[in-house]
């Protein structure tokens, strides 16, 4: 079903409940209500762009969609996901005007969830959502301050998110990254990357157990707190140089395979925790420590420790 470059003002889908390929309601100025009716499943993708006086879009009663969802429309300020529960492919949210995204019921998507270029979006709550079957992209979103991961257990692939407004990361009940977490100007779960955050000033990792590769937090240059939670082993080493930590504590971490960077900070005290070996280098230069054990530290580092 394709109502591309329609002159309809208002389109209604009536007592329809399944469709068994795409609907299309794309390039136009004159559309401005959409309602999906009885609509409950979609068998491909819906696709909302390009719409120059949509406001908003409710997908109703619809439950399923088996393939993408995308939205872009440049007026749209609000995106109401209504009985949607699943969607077996991507959820694509781009240049609309709304403040908040929330999943709602929302439990599964098997592949990626994106949203780009939002300028008005404030919070994102992913709270419903359980499972994330591709990457979280969440760029170019100027003043987004919050995101929180909720319920989600496992991230398996790329996470990016781009935001210069960004003041709270929540990993919520987040067990296990298979990759890098990386908080860098450069992107890099395999990599969880939150790009060009110049006031994020407390980083809690709560559940999170394992990390399969890097985590790197060395531009965030405002960073005062690091909350280390459950997190027990590191793959490929921390680095969290230039910021503005005063305390380091290791906690339930026990291995870190890799180098640790704690260089350039305000850290009097470092406190190891559980933490039996580092497999790498220990840097803790340019810091103004109080107290440090070298002979402790030497036993626990298999490569150099620079101070």
């Amino acid at each position: 079903m394709d109502l591309s470059r329609s002159d309809f003002t208002t389109i209604t889908l009536g007592s329809t409940v399944s469709v068994g390929g795409d609907i299309k309601f794309r390039i136009s100025d004159t559309l401005t209500s959409i309602d999906l009716g009885s609509l409950q499943e979609l068998g491909g993708v819906m696709d909302v762009s390009e719409l120059q006086n949509l406001e908003a879009f409710d997908m109703g009663q619809l439950t399923v969609l088996e393939q993408d969802l995308e939205v872009n429309s440049p007026k749209l300020t609000s995106v109401d996901l209504g009985a949607l529960t699943r969607v077996n492919g991507s959820i694509t949210l781009y240049r609309s005007l709304f403040s908040m995204f929330t999943t709602q019921q929302l439990e599964r998507v098997d592949r990626d969830v994106r949203i780009w270029r939002c300028d008005s979006l404030l919070s994102i709550d992913l709270s419903g959502l359980q499972t994330l079957g591709g990457d979280l992209s969440l760029q170019y979103l100027p003043r987004r301050e919050a995101v929180i991961l909720g319920n989600l257990a496992t991230l398996p692939h790329n996470v990016k998110v781009h935001s210069a407004a960004l003041k709270r990361v929540d990993f919520g009940q987040l067990t296990r990254v298979e990759g890098d977490i990386s908080f860098s100007i450069v992107t890099k779960l395999t990599t969880l990357d939150l790009q060009r955050i110049e006031y994020l000033t407390t980083v809690d990792f709560n559940h999170l157990r394992t990390v399969g590769g890097r985590v790197d937090l060395s531009s965030l240059s405002r960073l005062e707190e690091l909350r280390m939670g459950k997190l027990a082993a590191l793959s490929r080493g921390l680095s969290v140089a230039n910021a503005q930590l005063t305390h380091m504590d290791f906690g339930e971490l026990t291995h870190v395979s890799g180098n640790v960077d704690l260089s350039n900070n305000r850290l009097t005290t470092i406190e190891r925790g559980r933490l039996e070996v580092i497999t790498g280098n220990l840097d803790v230069r340019g810091n103004p420590l109080s107290s440090f054990d070298s002979d402790v530290w030497n036993t626990i580092v298999q490569g150099q420790v620079f101070m």
